[in-house]
């Protein structure tokens, strides 16, 4: 660049200067993708430009969340609902280009004592609650198992858990492969577990009148439809991969969204 300046400031001939330039601008590495699966704790604007980037599928996983709860990765609850709902969204900085999100992915999976979790409602559960972000949510709480942790030297087996981290891993991989490729998979409802879901749908409706006594709980109802069909899709891919969602993994679908997450 400091030769094509000089030959302008002198008025000389720049025209194969321009031309070496554009040969290098084609022949310029490219960026790579920068592959990161999960945020333990990160600050909004640091998940947003992941996001931007060519990898747009990332976790906010902790074991132990209060640190996410008492920070800033839930700060801004609008752009975590966004991403729930896949939506296109516009970031803005100062002195930066505009960015674009879209075709993103994100879940959470955070683990959290019940302390902690009670405190955060007792500050933000109004701002939660209201801007739709605990109804996207499958909350689950296991019941305690203190007192009842007895060793009597029984060898467990691992066969099971084996067989769920190899299937983890390959479907990493195989995320990883894809990624340069823009078209997803898309799994559709056999005609049984649509007419399933339907039929689920319209009891829902039934206990669940606007001027009921659950009416205060209508946003959790509202998303509900949304979340079983993830579930079912996530059931159908993780065992079978491509594939019509049967009627068998609709109901299980169901039965995890009613007994899990209560």
């Amino acid at each position: 660049m400091s030769k094509l300046n000089k030959e302008l400031r002198k008025g000389a001939d720049e025209s194969e200067t321009l031309r070496q330039l554009e040969v290098l601008q084609k022949n310029s590495a490219e960026e790579p993708v920068r592959y990161k699966f999960i945020f333990n704790d990160a600050t909004t604007a640091a998940i947003k430009n992941q996001l931007c980037g060519k990898w747009r599928s990332v976790g906010i996983m902790s074991d132990e969340a209060g640190i996410i709860f008492d920070g800033y990765t839930l700060s801004e609850l609008p752009f975590i609902n966004k991403m729930w709902d896949g939506s296109v969204l516009s970031v803005d900085r100062k002195n930066e280009p505009e960015q674009m999100i879209e075709n993103a992915r994100m879940t959470l999976s955070l683990m959290v004592q019940p302390g902690l979790f009670d405190r955060y409602m007792e500050r933000k559960g109004s701002v939660a609650r209201d801007s739709g972000f605990l109804a996207r949510c499958l909350i689950s709480k296991p019941a305690t198992t203190q007192g009842k942790r007895f060793i009597n030297g029984a060898v467990i087996p691992g066969g099971s858990l084996t067989a769920f981290h190899e299937r983890l891993m390959e479907l990493a991989r195989g995320s990883i492969e894809k990624s340069s490729e823009d078209e997803r998979y898309c799994l559709h409802f056999s005609p049984e577990a649509q007419k399933y879901l339907l039929s689920t749908i319209m009891f829902w409706s039934r206990i669940y009148p606007p001027s009921g006594p659950l009416s205060p709980f209508r946003g959790h109802v509202s998303k509900k439809t949304e979340n079983i069909a993830r579930i079912a899709a996530l059931f159908q891919y993780f065992s079978y991969g491509e594939g019509k969602i049967s009627a068998d993994i609709m109901t299980s679908a169901v039965v995890n969204k009613f007994v899990v997450h209560r």
